[in-house]
Protein backbone atom coordinates (compact mmCIF):
# COMPACT_ATOMS: atom_id res chain seq x y z
CA UNK A 1 0.00 0.00 0.00
CA UNK A 2 3.02 2.55 0.45
CA UNK A 3 4.39 1.92 -2.78
CA UNK A 4 1.51 2.00 -4.13
CA UNK A 5 0.82 5.92 -2.82
CA UNK A 6 4.18 6.44 -3.22
CA UNK A 7 3.60 5.80 -7.24
CA UNK A 8 0.65 7.75 -7.21
CA UNK A 9 1.84 10.84 -5.58
CA UNK A 10 1.89 13.58 -8.05
CA UNK A 11 5.20 15.33 -9.06
CA UNK A 12 6.20 18.18 -7.17
CA UNK A 13 7.57 19.47 -10.45
CA UNK A 14 5.77 19.00 -13.32
CA UNK A 15 7.40 19.83 -17.00
CA UNK A 16 6.96 23.03 -18.53
CA UNK A 17 4.67 22.98 -21.97
CA UNK A 18 6.58 20.77 -24.81
CA UNK A 19 8.70 19.69 -22.80
CA UNK A 20 7.40 15.90 -22.73
CA UNK A 21 7.78 15.98 -26.52
CA UNK A 22 11.27 16.82 -26.38
CA UNK A 23 12.63 14.85 -24.25
CA UNK A 24 10.83 11.77 -25.92
CA UNK A 25 12.77 12.71 -29.13
CA UNK A 26 15.52 12.89 -27.05
CA UNK A 27 15.49 9.23 -26.05
CA UNK A 28 14.25 8.23 -29.48
CA UNK A 29 17.99 9.15 -30.77
CA UNK A 30 19.72 7.89 -27.71
CA UNK A 31 18.46 4.81 -28.22
CA UNK A 32 18.88 5.33 -32.17
CA UNK A 33 22.93 5.92 -31.26
CA UNK A 34 23.12 3.02 -28.79
CA UNK A 35 21.72 0.33 -31.12
CA UNK A 36 23.90 1.67 -33.26
CA UNK A 37 27.06 1.98 -31.18
CA UNK A 38 25.93 -1.87 -29.90
CA UNK A 39 25.57 -3.26 -33.35
CA UNK A 40 29.62 -1.89 -33.98
CA UNK A 41 31.01 -3.11 -30.78
CA UNK A 42 29.44 -6.76 -31.60
CA UNK A 43 30.69 -6.81 -35.16
CA UNK A 44 34.26 -5.47 -33.92
CA UNK A 45 34.26 -8.49 -31.17
CA UNK A 46 33.15 -10.75 -34.17
CA UNK A 47 36.33 -9.30 -35.86
CA UNK A 48 38.64 -9.88 -33.18
CA UNK A 49 37.08 -13.16 -32.17
CA UNK A 50 37.44 -14.29 -36.38
CA UNK A 51 41.49 -12.68 -36.12
CA UNK A 52 42.33 -14.68 -32.80
CA UNK A 53 40.90 -17.77 -34.20
CA UNK A 54 43.05 -17.46 -37.31
CA UNK A 55 46.31 -16.47 -35.84
CA UNK A 56 46.02 -19.17 -33.02
CA UNK A 57 45.95 -21.83 -35.79
CA UNK A 58 49.71 -23.30 -35.96
CA UNK A 59 51.99 -22.27 -38.69
CA UNK A 60 54.90 -24.22 -40.30
CA UNK A 61 58.09 -23.06 -38.33
CA UNK A 62 59.95 -20.84 -40.27
CA UNK A 63 63.20 -22.27 -41.11
CA UNK A 64 66.08 -20.92 -38.66
CA UNK A 65 69.44 -19.61 -39.54
CA UNK A 66 71.04 -20.49 -36.75
CA UNK A 67 73.35 -23.57 -35.97
CA UNK A 68 73.25 -25.24 -33.22
CA UNK A 69 76.27 -27.63 -31.98
CA UNK A 70 74.68 -29.99 -28.99
CA UNK A 71 77.38 -31.55 -27.19
CA UNK A 72 75.03 -34.62 -25.33
CA UNK A 73 76.12 -36.80 -21.93
CA UNK A 74 77.22 -39.43 -23.29
CA UNK A 75 79.60 -37.86 -26.04
CA UNK A 76 77.49 -37.57 -28.76
CA UNK A 77 77.64 -34.90 -31.15
CA UNK A 78 74.60 -32.99 -32.73
CA UNK A 79 74.71 -30.25 -35.18
CA UNK A 80 71.80 -28.81 -36.16
CA UNK A 81 69.31 -26.11 -37.31
CA UNK A 82 66.30 -25.35 -34.93
CA UNK A 83 62.76 -25.86 -36.57
CA UNK A 84 61.57 -23.08 -33.86
CA UNK A 85 62.64 -19.46 -33.96
CA UNK A 86 62.91 -18.54 -30.12
CA UNK A 87 62.90 -20.93 -26.72
CA UNK A 88 61.71 -20.42 -23.87
CA UNK A 89 63.41 -20.75 -20.20
CA UNK A 90 62.98 -20.20 -16.64
CA UNK A 91 65.36 -18.40 -14.37
CA UNK A 92 65.19 -17.92 -10.22
CA UNK A 93 66.19 -14.62 -10.45
CA UNK A 94 64.77 -12.96 -14.00
CA UNK A 95 61.80 -15.15 -14.09
CA UNK A 96 60.30 -16.37 -17.47
CA UNK A 97 62.60 -15.54 -20.24
CA UNK A 98 62.07 -15.95 -23.79
CA UNK A 99 64.81 -15.40 -26.48
CA UNK A 100 65.11 -15.92 -30.40
CA UNK A 101 67.82 -18.51 -31.01
CA UNK A 102 70.08 -15.53 -32.69
CA UNK A 103 70.12 -14.11 -29.15
CA UNK A 104 71.47 -16.97 -27.63
CA UNK A 105 75.49 -17.53 -27.20
CA UNK A 106 75.84 -20.64 -25.39
CA UNK A 107 73.93 -23.21 -22.80
CA UNK A 108 76.14 -24.92 -20.51
CA UNK A 109 75.12 -27.43 -17.91
CA UNK A 110 77.53 -28.04 -14.67
CA UNK A 111 78.52 -31.76 -14.44
CA UNK A 112 75.46 -33.55 -12.24
CA UNK A 113 72.98 -30.29 -12.57
CA UNK A 114 70.02 -29.99 -13.93
CA UNK A 115 70.53 -25.92 -14.29
CA UNK A 116 72.49 -24.54 -16.90
CA UNK A 117 74.41 -21.41 -17.23
CA UNK A 118 72.93 -19.41 -20.33
CA UNK A 119 74.99 -16.69 -22.35
CA UNK A 120 73.45 -14.24 -24.53
CA UNK A 121 75.06 -12.56 -27.47
CA UNK A 122 74.89 -9.30 -25.85
CA UNK A 123 76.88 -10.94 -22.96
CA UNK A 124 74.26 -11.67 -20.24
CA UNK A 125 74.50 -14.49 -18.00
CA UNK A 126 72.05 -16.41 -16.16
CA UNK A 127 71.33 -19.56 -14.33
CA UNK A 128 67.93 -21.16 -16.22
CA UNK A 129 66.05 -24.47 -17.05
CA UNK A 130 64.21 -25.02 -20.16
CA UNK A 131 60.49 -24.50 -19.97
CA UNK A 132 60.26 -27.44 -22.35
CA UNK A 133 61.37 -31.14 -22.34
CA UNK A 134 62.48 -31.34 -25.93
CA UNK A 135 63.97 -29.10 -28.74
CA UNK A 136 62.94 -29.48 -32.16
CA UNK A 137 65.53 -29.86 -34.64
CA UNK A 138 66.54 -30.39 -38.00
CA UNK A 139 69.66 -32.95 -38.11
CA UNK A 140 71.79 -34.50 -41.05
CA UNK A 141 69.48 -37.59 -40.72
CA UNK A 142 65.98 -35.42 -40.81
CA UNK A 143 63.65 -33.82 -38.24
CA UNK A 144 63.62 -34.76 -34.62
CA UNK A 145 62.75 -34.13 -30.88
CA UNK A 146 65.79 -34.05 -29.15
CA UNK A 147 65.37 -34.25 -25.28
CA UNK A 148 66.44 -31.14 -23.17
CA UNK A 149 68.06 -34.03 -20.90
CA UNK A 150 70.55 -35.69 -23.32
CA UNK A 151 72.10 -32.05 -23.52
CA UNK A 152 75.63 -31.24 -22.00
CA UNK A 153 76.11 -28.06 -23.67
CA UNK A 154 75.05 -26.17 -26.65
CA UNK A 155 76.58 -23.04 -28.56
CA UNK A 156 74.72 -21.30 -31.47
CA UNK A 157 76.41 -20.47 -34.60
CA UNK A 158 75.58 -18.71 -38.14
CA UNK A 159 74.62 -21.67 -40.25
CA UNK A 160 77.40 -22.54 -42.76
CA UNK A 161 76.15 -23.11 -46.16
CA UNK A 162 75.86 -27.09 -46.98
CA UNK A 163 79.43 -28.29 -48.47
CA UNK A 164 77.26 -32.01 -49.42
CA UNK A 165 77.57 -33.83 -52.31
CA UNK A 166 74.93 -33.23 -55.02
CA UNK A 167 71.90 -35.18 -54.49
CA UNK A 168 72.15 -39.06 -56.33
CA UNK A 169 76.16 -38.40 -56.92
CA UNK A 170 77.81 -41.59 -56.25
CA UNK A 171 79.54 -42.43 -53.00
CA UNK A 172 83.27 -43.29 -53.14
CA UNK A 173 84.09 -45.00 -50.02
CA UNK A 174 87.79 -46.17 -48.76
CA UNK A 175 87.72 -49.04 -46.65
CA UNK A 176 90.31 -50.24 -43.92
CA UNK A 177 89.66 -53.61 -43.44
CA UNK A 178 90.50 -55.19 -39.69
CA UNK A 179 93.21 -57.32 -41.26
CA UNK A 180 94.80 -54.39 -42.21
CA UNK A 181 93.48 -54.66 -46.15
CA UNK A 182 92.10 -51.34 -48.11
CA UNK A 183 89.05 -51.38 -50.18
CA UNK A 184 87.87 -48.53 -52.97
CA UNK A 185 85.08 -48.78 -54.15
CA UNK A 186 81.45 -46.86 -54.65
CA UNK A 187 79.02 -47.54 -52.67
CA UNK A 188 75.39 -49.22 -53.98
CA UNK A 189 72.90 -48.79 -50.90
CA UNK A 190 70.86 -45.31 -51.22
CA UNK A 191 70.80 -45.54 -47.71
CA UNK A 192 72.38 -47.03 -44.75
CA UNK A 193 70.76 -47.71 -41.41
CA UNK A 194 72.07 -47.49 -37.59
CA UNK A 195 71.34 -47.71 -33.86
CA UNK A 196 72.55 -45.25 -31.96
CA UNK A 197 72.23 -45.44 -27.93
CA UNK A 198 71.58 -41.60 -27.86
CA UNK A 199 69.69 -40.74 -30.48
CA UNK A 200 67.71 -44.19 -31.23
CA UNK A 201 67.39 -45.60 -34.78
CA UNK A 202 68.84 -43.49 -37.52
CA UNK A 203 69.11 -43.41 -41.62
CA UNK A 204 71.64 -41.84 -43.40
CA UNK A 205 72.64 -42.03 -47.30
CA UNK A 206 76.23 -41.98 -48.06
CA UNK A 207 76.32 -38.21 -49.07
CA UNK A 208 75.49 -37.46 -45.29
CA UNK A 209 78.55 -39.70 -44.00
CA UNK A 210 81.72 -38.28 -43.80
CA UNK A 211 83.30 -41.55 -41.54
CA UNK A 212 82.51 -44.65 -39.61
CA UNK A 213 85.68 -45.18 -37.49
CA UNK A 214 85.72 -48.34 -34.59
CA UNK A 215 88.60 -47.47 -31.68
CA UNK A 216 89.63 -51.00 -31.66
CA UNK A 217 89.91 -53.82 -33.94
CA UNK A 218 87.08 -55.60 -32.15
CA UNK A 219 84.82 -53.25 -31.06
CA UNK A 220 80.89 -53.55 -31.84
CA UNK A 221 80.74 -49.87 -31.76
CA UNK A 222 82.06 -47.14 -34.35
CA UNK A 223 81.99 -43.53 -34.51
CA UNK A 224 80.34 -42.16 -37.28
CA UNK A 225 80.98 -38.48 -38.37
CA UNK A 226 78.47 -36.83 -40.81
CA UNK A 227 79.25 -34.65 -43.06
CA UNK A 228 77.34 -32.03 -40.94
CA UNK A 229 79.45 -32.44 -38.26
CA UNK A 230 77.10 -34.91 -36.27
CA UNK A 231 79.14 -37.90 -34.39
CA UNK A 232 77.24 -41.03 -32.58
CA UNK A 233 78.43 -43.92 -31.39
CA UNK A 234 76.18 -46.80 -33.71
CA UNK A 235 76.19 -50.18 -34.87
CA UNK A 236 74.85 -51.00 -38.38
CA UNK A 237 71.61 -52.11 -38.24
CA UNK A 238 72.47 -54.74 -41.31
CA UNK A 239 74.95 -56.99 -41.05
CA UNK A 240 76.96 -55.93 -44.39
CA UNK A 241 77.35 -52.78 -47.08
CA UNK A 242 76.93 -52.90 -50.69
CA UNK A 243 80.30 -51.65 -52.62
CA UNK A 244 81.63 -52.41 -56.25
CA UNK A 245 84.91 -52.55 -56.12
CA UNK A 246 87.50 -52.82 -59.29
CA UNK A 247 87.24 -56.49 -58.90
CA UNK A 248 82.94 -56.81 -58.39
CA UNK A 249 80.07 -56.05 -56.60
CA UNK A 250 80.06 -57.42 -53.31
CA UNK A 251 78.05 -57.13 -50.11
CA UNK A 252 80.93 -56.48 -47.49
CA UNK A 253 80.48 -58.20 -43.74
CA UNK A 254 80.19 -55.33 -41.42
CA UNK A 255 82.02 -57.14 -39.26
CA UNK A 256 85.57 -57.29 -41.38
CA UNK A 257 85.44 -53.29 -41.30
CA UNK A 258 88.01 -50.72 -39.15
CA UNK A 259 86.75 -47.74 -40.84
CA UNK A 260 85.51 -46.07 -43.81
CA UNK A 261 85.43 -42.73 -45.15
CA UNK A 262 82.99 -41.52 -48.00
CA UNK A 263 84.60 -38.66 -50.38
CA UNK A 264 82.60 -37.77 -54.01
CA UNK A 265 83.90 -36.26 -57.37
CA UNK A 266 83.34 -32.66 -58.48
CA UNK A 267 84.30 -29.55 -56.82
CA UNK A 268 82.73 -25.91 -56.26
CA UNK A 269 85.09 -23.95 -57.27
CA UNK A 270 84.37 -22.00 -53.95
CA UNK A 271 86.74 -22.53 -50.68
CA UNK A 272 85.09 -24.38 -47.97
CA UNK A 273 84.09 -22.59 -44.54
CA UNK A 274 86.22 -21.74 -41.92
CA UNK A 275 89.33 -20.66 -44.28
CA UNK A 276 91.84 -18.44 -42.31
CA UNK A 277 94.51 -18.53 -44.65
CA UNK A 278 95.25 -18.92 -48.38
CA UNK A 279 98.90 -19.13 -49.95
CA UNK A 280 98.57 -19.71 -53.47
CA UNK A 281 102.01 -18.45 -54.53
CA UNK A 282 101.06 -16.87 -57.38
CA UNK A 283 104.10 -14.57 -57.89
CA UNK A 284 103.36 -13.81 -54.02
CA UNK A 285 103.23 -14.39 -50.24
CA UNK A 286 99.86 -12.52 -49.71
CA UNK A 287 97.07 -14.64 -48.16
CA UNK A 288 94.05 -14.22 -50.37
CA UNK A 289 91.60 -14.92 -47.83
CA UNK A 290 93.17 -13.15 -44.83
CA UNK A 291 95.39 -10.65 -43.38
CA UNK A 292 98.31 -13.22 -42.97
CA UNK A 293 100.98 -11.93 -45.53
CA UNK A 294 103.99 -13.70 -46.09
CA UNK A 295 107.55 -12.67 -45.63
CA UNK A 296 109.75 -14.03 -48.58
CA UNK A 297 113.85 -14.18 -47.98
CA UNK A 298 116.43 -16.34 -49.82
CA UNK A 299 116.38 -17.35 -52.73
CA UNK A 300 112.49 -18.51 -53.48
CA UNK A 301 111.46 -18.49 -57.13
CA UNK A 302 108.17 -18.89 -58.55
CA UNK A 303 107.17 -21.78 -61.44
CA UNK A 304 104.09 -23.24 -62.73
CA UNK A 305 101.63 -24.57 -60.37
CA UNK A 306 98.66 -26.91 -60.72
CA UNK A 307 96.48 -23.82 -59.36
CA UNK A 308 98.32 -21.13 -61.43
CA UNK A 309 102.38 -20.20 -60.26
CA UNK A 310 103.85 -22.01 -56.65
CA UNK A 311 106.63 -21.28 -54.11
CA UNK A 312 110.31 -23.01 -55.61
CA UNK A 313 112.27 -23.74 -52.72
CA UNK A 314 116.06 -24.43 -53.29
CA UNK A 315 116.67 -26.88 -50.16
CA UNK A 316 118.45 -23.97 -49.04
CA UNK A 317 118.11 -20.47 -47.78
CA UNK A 318 114.83 -20.04 -49.43
CA UNK A 319 111.83 -19.94 -46.97
CA UNK A 320 108.37 -17.86 -46.20
CA UNK A 321 107.54 -16.37 -42.75
CA UNK A 322 103.64 -16.23 -42.44
CA UNK A 323 103.76 -14.15 -38.73
CA UNK A 324 103.01 -15.25 -35.42
CA UNK A 325 99.44 -14.39 -35.66
CA UNK A 326 98.16 -17.76 -37.76
CA UNK A 327 98.60 -20.70 -36.86
CA UNK A 328 97.71 -20.62 -33.30
CA UNK A 329 94.80 -23.38 -33.72
CA UNK A 330 94.50 -23.85 -29.42
CA UNK A 331 92.37 -27.24 -28.37
CA UNK A 332 90.31 -26.78 -31.75
CA UNK A 333 90.01 -28.31 -35.07
CA UNK A 334 91.96 -27.64 -37.73
CA UNK A 335 93.00 -28.50 -41.33
CA UNK A 336 95.83 -27.66 -43.10
CA UNK A 337 96.19 -28.21 -47.09
CA UNK A 338 98.52 -28.07 -50.12
CA UNK A 339 100.11 -29.00 -53.17
CA UNK A 340 103.87 -30.26 -53.47
CA UNK A 341 106.11 -31.53 -55.65
CA UNK A 342 109.91 -32.92 -55.38
CA UNK A 343 111.85 -35.62 -56.32
CA UNK A 344 113.91 -34.95 -53.13
CA UNK A 345 115.47 -38.44 -51.23
CA UNK A 346 117.11 -36.41 -47.78
CA UNK A 347 115.71 -38.22 -44.83
CA UNK A 348 114.17 -35.37 -43.10
CA UNK A 349 113.33 -32.23 -44.81
CA UNK A 350 111.23 -28.55 -42.87
CA UNK A 351 107.99 -28.53 -44.82
CA UNK A 352 105.49 -26.26 -42.90
CA UNK A 353 105.78 -25.63 -39.42
CA UNK A 354 105.42 -23.67 -36.20
CA UNK A 355 107.92 -24.57 -33.41
CA UNK A 356 110.00 -22.63 -31.22
CA UNK A 357 112.80 -24.60 -30.46
CA UNK A 358 113.67 -28.70 -31.22
CA UNK A 359 111.83 -30.31 -28.18
CA UNK A 360 110.52 -29.74 -25.50
CA UNK A 361 107.77 -27.36 -26.43
CA UNK A 362 104.14 -28.92 -25.98
CA UNK A 363 102.48 -25.98 -28.16
CA UNK A 364 104.15 -26.67 -31.78
CA UNK A 365 103.39 -28.32 -34.86
CA UNK A 366 105.53 -29.10 -37.94
CA UNK A 367 104.99 -30.93 -41.20
CA UNK A 368 107.85 -32.67 -42.45
CA UNK A 369 109.03 -35.32 -45.45
CA UNK A 370 110.66 -37.98 -43.78
CA UNK A 371 112.48 -41.64 -44.76
CA UNK A 372 110.91 -44.26 -42.41
CA UNK A 373 114.25 -46.11 -43.07
CA UNK A 374 117.69 -45.86 -43.77
CA UNK A 375 118.71 -45.48 -46.82
CA UNK A 376 115.42 -45.73 -48.61
CA UNK A 377 114.88 -43.99 -51.66
CA UNK A 378 110.71 -43.08 -50.97
CA UNK A 379 109.94 -39.71 -48.67
CA UNK A 380 106.41 -39.75 -47.07
CA UNK A 381 104.90 -36.70 -45.24
CA UNK A 382 104.04 -36.49 -41.45
CA UNK A 383 102.85 -34.62 -38.97
CA UNK A 384 103.96 -33.90 -35.58
CA UNK A 385 103.16 -32.28 -32.27
CA UNK A 386 105.77 -31.66 -29.87
CA UNK A 387 104.85 -32.44 -26.15
CA UNK A 388 102.22 -34.33 -27.66
CA UNK A 389 101.46 -37.95 -28.76
CA UNK A 390 103.97 -38.31 -32.13
CA UNK A 391 102.91 -38.61 -35.43
CA UNK A 392 101.14 -39.86 -38.31
CA UNK A 393 102.77 -40.66 -41.62
CA UNK A 394 101.02 -40.82 -44.99
CA UNK A 395 100.98 -44.71 -46.59
CA UNK A 396 102.33 -43.53 -49.88
CA UNK A 397 105.23 -41.54 -50.85
CA UNK A 398 105.22 -38.08 -52.63
CA UNK A 399 108.98 -38.04 -53.31
CA UNK A 400 107.73 -38.79 -57.65
CA UNK A 401 108.68 -35.25 -59.18
CA UNK A 402 104.72 -35.23 -59.67
CA UNK A 403 102.04 -32.75 -58.17
CA UNK A 404 100.20 -34.23 -54.94
CA UNK A 405 97.36 -32.72 -52.64
CA UNK A 406 98.26 -33.14 -49.35
CA UNK A 407 95.89 -32.54 -46.14
CA UNK A 408 95.49 -32.61 -42.38
CA UNK A 409 92.82 -33.35 -40.56
CA UNK A 410 92.80 -33.15 -36.83
CA UNK A 411 89.12 -33.53 -34.68
CA UNK A 412 87.78 -33.71 -32.03
CA UNK A 413 85.86 -36.15 -31.17
CA UNK A 414 83.80 -37.24 -27.76
CA UNK A 415 84.82 -40.56 -27.82
CA UNK A 416 88.13 -40.92 -28.93
CA UNK A 417 89.79 -37.50 -27.66
CA UNK A 418 91.08 -36.87 -30.62
CA UNK A 419 91.18 -37.65 -34.60
CA UNK A 420 94.31 -37.25 -36.82
CA UNK A 421 93.00 -38.00 -40.57
CA UNK A 422 96.11 -37.80 -43.61
CA UNK A 423 94.43 -37.35 -47.05
CA UNK A 424 96.66 -37.49 -50.30
CA UNK A 425 95.03 -36.89 -53.73
CA UNK A 426 91.55 -36.43 -51.94
CA UNK A 427 91.40 -39.40 -50.26
CA UNK A 428 92.26 -40.13 -47.18
CA UNK A 429 95.15 -41.89 -46.86
CA UNK A 430 96.21 -42.96 -42.85
CA UNK A 431 93.70 -42.17 -40.08
CA UNK A 432 94.35 -42.77 -36.17
CA UNK A 433 92.88 -42.07 -32.78
CA UNK A 434 94.65 -40.58 -29.84
CA UNK A 435 92.41 -41.01 -26.90
CA UNK A 436 93.33 -37.66 -24.80
CA UNK A 437 95.11 -35.56 -27.10
CA UNK A 438 94.47 -32.06 -26.06
CA UNK A 439 97.83 -30.38 -27.21
CA UNK A 440 97.12 -26.69 -26.71
CA UNK A 441 98.94 -25.37 -30.29
CA UNK A 442 99.37 -22.12 -29.50
CA UNK A 443 103.05 -20.45 -29.70
CA UNK A 444 104.53 -16.59 -30.33
CA UNK A 445 106.42 -17.97 -33.05
CA UNK A 446 106.43 -17.63 -36.82
CA UNK A 447 104.81 -20.44 -39.49
CA UNK A 448 107.26 -21.33 -41.61
CA UNK A 449 107.14 -23.06 -45.06
CA UNK A 450 110.24 -24.12 -46.50
CA UNK A 451 112.69 -24.02 -43.52
CA UNK A 452 112.89 -24.78 -39.60
CA UNK A 453 114.45 -23.76 -36.91
CA UNK A 454 115.44 -26.62 -35.68
CA UNK A 455 118.50 -27.51 -38.04
CA UNK A 456 121.09 -27.22 -35.60
CA UNK A 457 119.68 -29.88 -33.37
CA UNK A 458 117.48 -32.23 -35.08
CA UNK A 459 119.22 -32.29 -38.32
CA UNK A 460 115.96 -31.33 -40.37
CA UNK A 461 116.83 -29.42 -43.64
CA UNK A 462 115.35 -26.85 -45.55
CA UNK A 463 113.18 -28.11 -48.04
CA UNK A 464 113.62 -28.72 -51.77
CA UNK A 465 110.75 -28.75 -53.77
CA UNK A 466 107.59 -26.20 -55.22
CA UNK A 467 104.70 -25.63 -52.89
CA UNK A 468 101.00 -24.28 -53.87
CA UNK A 469 97.73 -23.23 -52.55
CA UNK A 470 98.83 -23.56 -48.79
CA UNK A 471 95.35 -23.06 -47.17
CA UNK A 472 94.30 -23.23 -43.53
CA UNK A 473 91.07 -23.33 -41.79
CA UNK A 474 89.97 -23.65 -38.16
CA UNK A 475 88.02 -26.64 -39.03
CA UNK A 476 87.73 -29.99 -39.70
CA UNK A 477 87.05 -30.32 -42.78
CA UNK A 478 85.14 -33.08 -44.24
CA UNK A 479 85.93 -35.86 -46.79
CA UNK A 480 83.97 -34.32 -49.60
CA UNK A 481 85.63 -30.95 -48.71
CA UNK A 482 88.82 -31.88 -49.23
CA UNK A 483 88.29 -33.71 -52.49
CA UNK A 484 86.71 -30.82 -54.06
CA UNK A 485 89.86 -29.07 -52.98
CA UNK A 486 91.99 -31.70 -55.23
CA UNK A 487 89.35 -31.91 -57.76
CA UNK A 488 89.55 -27.99 -58.58
CA UNK A 489 93.08 -28.25 -58.59
CA UNK A 490 93.34 -31.36 -60.54
CA UNK A 491 90.72 -30.07 -63.21
CA UNK A 492 93.64 -27.27 -63.74
CA UNK A 493 96.69 -29.09 -64.41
Amino acid sequence: MQNQKIMNTPNPFPPRRGTSAVCGEILRISGIRAALLLSGLCAWCALVFCFQHVQAAPAPAAESSSQLTIELRDGSRVVAKSLDDSVSFHSPAMGDLKLTWAGIRSIEYAAGTNSARLTTTNGDAFTVMFATDALRVETGFGQTTLPVKLIRSLKVSAAPKSSAPAAGEMARLTIQLRDGSRVAGKGLDDTLNFHSSAMGDLKLTWAGIRSIVYATTNADFARLTATNGDVYEVQFAAPSVSVETGFSKTDLPVKLIRSLTVSAGGGSGQPASGLVARWSGDGNAKDSAGQFDGKVSGGLRYVPGPTGQAFQFNGGDAKVDFGNNVGNFGTNDFTIACWLKTDSKIPLEAFLEKRPECNGNPKAWMIQLIGRRAGEQQSYFKIGITGGTGGLDSLHPVNDGQWHHIAFVRQFTGFEGTMWLVYLDGSLDNSRAYPGETVDLVNQTSVLLGHSVCECCDGTKPYSGAVADVQIYNQALSAYEIQAIFNEGKADR
